[in-house]
């Protein structure tokens, strides 16, 4: 059985519409082409290698036909491509499918659509935001990528548009980001819908015990000075230039340790990759947090620090001087 891909171009509320051209789907839409002005080298050679491998393409009606009045008559590697694979279109009309390789799917969509999965090993669904709210409704993908461009148009028609039910995704790799703000998100299906916890728990969400406190404690910070000493020199500590990313453990008693693992006592400095031992002491961890947020999880066996089990890991940044 083969993969479906959707691949997608977004703004940044999702919006998917014409982003080629304003006349692509121009009906109360006024921004067509909004993609345009952002396009870069990065992004395009990461839909160039979206594409490598592709063995089909499946289209809705109006994408269909905008590609077909233009990719047999361009020159490239996309275009050999799109004009040699078979292309399947979703219509309830009668499209015009003068352009080779090309055949209408019956009324039922979701039964065609499993046989072109078990057809061929990569088909790919281009655009089509009213075949994509079908696919995502059916469950009938099996890849999804996303081009979020760092712009907010407020309408239009969007990704999740009516189609969406609840589902879970694995991200497939790490976010890439070009130079113009774009930046490409590639997820695949996974089992199951999701899960829900309570954020107001001690253990904050679902899946763990309670995490219990001593009397009169508050929590891990407690205690904890508020102001850095004058004689503090955090620079000095950390780093001399840069955004500095450190990572420490609390353990069950609140107090502070360097987690153990690779990341151990090791902090990584925006633009240079991971730096040397940083070995700061807790005296210097208050000042180094920040409000950007606390991320808890179980910690494997191995991460512990002497007998006590390390229950929070948190993220500490700090601009040295």
């Amino acid at each position: 059985m083969g993969l479906i891909h959707i691949e997608l171009f977004a703004t940044l509320d999702l919006v998917g519409q014409s982003p080629g051209r304003p006349d692509e789907d121009p009906v109360g839409f006024p921004f067509g082409g909004w993609q345009a002005p952002l396009l870069d080298e990065v992004a395009g050679a990461q839909v160039g290698a979206a594409y490598e491998g592709t063995d089909a393409l499946l289209l809705g009606r109006r994408t269909y036909d905008i590609f077909a009045a233009h990719w047999p008559y361009q020159e490239g590697a996309i275009a050999t491509l799109f004009n040699s694979v078979p292309k399947y279109v979703a219509s309830r009309g009668r499209p015009d499918l003068s352009w080779a390789g090309s055949a209408r799917l019956g009324p039922d969509l979701a039964g065609a659509v499993r046989e072109i999965r078990d057809r061929h090993e990569h088909v790919k669904v281009v655009g089509s935001l009213n075949l994509v709210q079908t696919l995502l409704r059916e469950k009938l993908f099996d890849r999804l990528d996303l081009w979020v461009h760092p712009i907010v148009l407020g309408v239009g028609k969007k990704v999740f548009d009516g189609g969406a039910v609840p589902a879970n995704v694995a991200l497939l790799e790490p976010p890439v980001a070009g130079p113009r703000g774009i930046v490409y998100l590639r997820y695949g299906l996974a089992d199951g819908t999701p899960g829900t916890g309570d954020m107001s728990a001690p253990g904050r969400g679902s899946g763990r015990q309670d995490r219990r406190e001593g009397p009169g404690e508050e929590g891990p910070r407690a205690g904890q000075p508020d102001h850095v000493p004058e004689d503090r020199d955090l620079a000095g500590d950390v780093a001399s230039s840069g955004l500095v990313r450190l990572f420490f453990a609390v353990s069950e008693d609140g107090g502070c340790h360097p987690p153990g693992g690779a990341v151990a006592g090791q902090f990584a400095q925006e633009g240079g990759g991971e730096g040397e031992g940083a070995d700061l002491s807790c005296a210097a961890r208050p000042y180094l947090h920040s409000s950007v947020g606390l991320h808890i999880q179980d910690t494997p066996p191995g991460d512990a620090v002497g007998e006590q089990r390390v229950v929070h890991h948190e993220l500490f940044t700090a601009q040295p001087h």
